[in-house]
């Protein structure tokens, strides 16, 4: 069974392409590749004959074996100086050839990103592209705009594949450039999509069941007259009024407090469609330190809790020195006046919103986010987050991280870290309370079956987990609500997972513009419409029924509160009820 996701060719290139202005590799591209190979030696060029490749025309290709698992996708691969200069804007095709060969892998497939980067730093890429590799030699066709100016070989073209220990083979590699007035949109395109996606896979089926079992609840409605005798044929109504699960979103305060159009369709989205957020960066220190911001944070907050909106505070510590304030770096040579500032923000922050917020990123992004820990030590985390306990009781506390359920789901280095670092916690005493998945993804998405293998293995440690920062960051607006509607349907199902949040739903307030729900202009794109359709209608329960001869009606709701309407002739009640996961019984006597 394939795991990764896959990417379809384009059309045959003759049918399909047109004339290039110029070449932007060099002619020697396959010995290129074997002398820039990374680690050296990695790259070797052969000469297949077998039939695929004779169908091909393939005389020269580029093997790589991966045979150790390497700690980073770009700890194996190579990577090509253009051969000419590029401009700023200048449209460029690239396209090769690939499929994989040797053993079965744990995707199934080979599994490679392409690029075109700067060659040093900051490494601007303007484009990056993960592909699932078959074993049929494939064509892939990826069109890109540069986003700087290149002098010769400043730029580069390459292959990163240490996903997984694998082996597979590239031919036919050309770079072309189309000048800056070409339509990027006229070049071919190799579409995306993932294992699983298809309407009849096998795994909806399982994740419907999980949904009805874990996320509904039985309630049975007995009617009787004053007297206590059964009431027949009274027609009863459900309507739910709020999901127990928590839908949410990271909001700014800026936006929030907007008073014109765009604040008022802002404030009225959050309102229907979601019923917790968190604050994408004013909780963070560098803005709450700011009195004004802090206040208006606070204005913000009146609003949401006016409307029974949760509020999940993200995040304590983000323990960098890039991340943390300028002030730390200064202390890194003297631990405890260190440990001092970091306590005295800890609870600063954590008793001005005490009662207020629900959860908490206590410690965010460890995996690459440690100056502190290496100034004061692995276990001050194990006392972050018993402080942050003893300031406030109630709200839950979180280690929140990303790279574990995106990029396919392959980041082993990333995942083992995290599991380490809760493993630690837990065996230390801290009051850990669950784990935050980001699950930030670009076009490459994992697919359902992964995903559920990946949230299995952190449901183990006994701890709740939290979707908390969910986008998809990708042009292909049916990939970005097809693989909505899938992620969404695939956590929901998990008995583990207590809630999802997606990051932000307007492409004018969002960090990957591509990733929101509303488009600038405040229509609705078909993902914003998935994650409506799922979760106030799919997930949502509105029935009517009657009683039987015994007064009865029975059924099966979405946990959350209702508004229950009993009518028989002239005769109304309205009640207010909610279905739990253990279910409920309701008495309605009618006068």
């Amino acid at each position: 069974m394939y795991f990764a996701f896959l990417i379809l060719s384009t059309l045959p290139l003759s049918e399909s392409v047109p004339e290039s202005q110029a070449v932007v590799l060099p002619a020697s591209v396959v010995s290129q590749a074997e002398k820039f190979a990374n680690p050296p030696g990695t790259a070797i060029v052969v000469q297949p004959g077998d039939e695929d490749s004779k169908k091909h025309d393939i005389k020269n290709a580029i093997r790589i074996d991966v045979k150790n698992q390497p700690q980073n996708p770009w700890s194996v691969g190579f990577q090509i100086p253009t051969d000419k200069a590029v401009d700023k804007d200048e449209v460029l095709l690239f396209r090769f050839k690939t499929r994989h060969v040797g053993e079965q892998t744990e995707t199934g497939g080979a599994v490679l990103r392409v690029l075109f980067e700067k060659g040093s730093s900051p490494y601007s890429k303007s484009l990056s592209k993960d592909v699932e590799v078959e074993k049929n030699w494939t064509e892939f066709s990826f069109p890109l705009k540069s986003v700087d100016s290149y002098k010769t070989g400043e730029a580069k073209v390459g292959f990163q594949l240490g996903f997984q220990i694998q082996s597979l083979e590239i031919a036919d590699l050309t770079l072309e450039s189309y000048g800056k007035d070409c339509d990027i949109r006229s070049l071919p395109q190799s579409g995306m999509t993932y294992a699983g996606r298809e309407s009849h896979a096998a795994w909806r089926k399982e994740a419907e069941k999980r949904i009805d079992a874990h996320r509904k609840g039985a309630v049975a409605i007995h009617v009787c007259d004053a007297a206590g005798n059964p009431v027949e044929n009274v027609v009863i109504e459900l309507k739910m009024l709020r999901h127990a699960f928590p839908w949410g979103t990271a909001v700014t305060t800026r936006r929030l407090l907007q008073q014109d159009e765009d604040g008022n369709r802002y404030r009225a989205i959050v309102e229907r469609y979601f019923n917790r957020v968190s604050f994408e960066n004013d909780m963070k220190w560098h803005r709450w330190d700011n009195d004004k911001n802090r206040d208006d944070t606070f204005k913000a907050i009146e609003w949401l809790r006016a409307r029974n909106i949760d509020i999940r505070g993200h995040c304590l510590l983000w323990p960098s020195w890039r991340n943390s304030p300028a002030e730390y770096r200064s202390m890194a040579d003297e631990p405890e006046r260190l440990r001092q500032a970091v306590n005295n923000r800890l609870e600063k922050t954590v008793l001005s919103l005490r009662g207020i917020v629900v959860a908490w990123d206590v410690l965010n992004e460890p995996f690459d986010n440690n100056d502190l820990m290496q100034v004061l030590g692995d276990e001050e985390t194990v006392e972050w987050f018993k402080r942050v306990r003893r300031l406030d009781a109630n709200a839950k506390l979180y280690v929140n991280d990303y790279s574990i359920l995106s990029e396919k789901g392959l980041h082993k280095e990333h995942q083992d870290h995290l599991e380490k670092t809760i493993r630690f916690l837990q065996a230390r005493g801290a009051p850990l309370s669950g784990i935050g998945l980001q699950s930030h993804f670009v076009e490459a998405v994992t697919p359902p079956e992964r995903i559920k293998k990946i949230l299995d293995r952190f449901a183990a440690p006994g701890l709740p987990m939290t979707i908390t920062e969910h986008d998809i960051d990708t042009e292909d607006e049916q990939l970005q609500a097809d693989y909505t509607r899938d992620f969404l349907t695939m956590a929901f199902s998990h008995p583990s997972v207590e809630a999802i949040s997606c990051w932000g739903f307007w492409e004018k307030s969002h960090w990957r513009p591509k990733g929101a729900y509303f488009r600038s202009d405040w229509s609705l794109k078909p993902a914003g419409q998935a994650w409506i359709d799922q979760t106030t209608k799919r997930w949502w329960t509105h029935e009517r029924g009657v009683s039987d001869q015994q007064g009865n009606f029975e059924t099966r709701g979405f946990l959350g509160d209702y508004e229950i309407r009993v009518r028989i002739d002239d005769n109304e009640q309205v009640i207010r009820a909610s279905i739990p996961k253990q279910g409920t019984d309701i008495t309605i006597m009618l006068p």
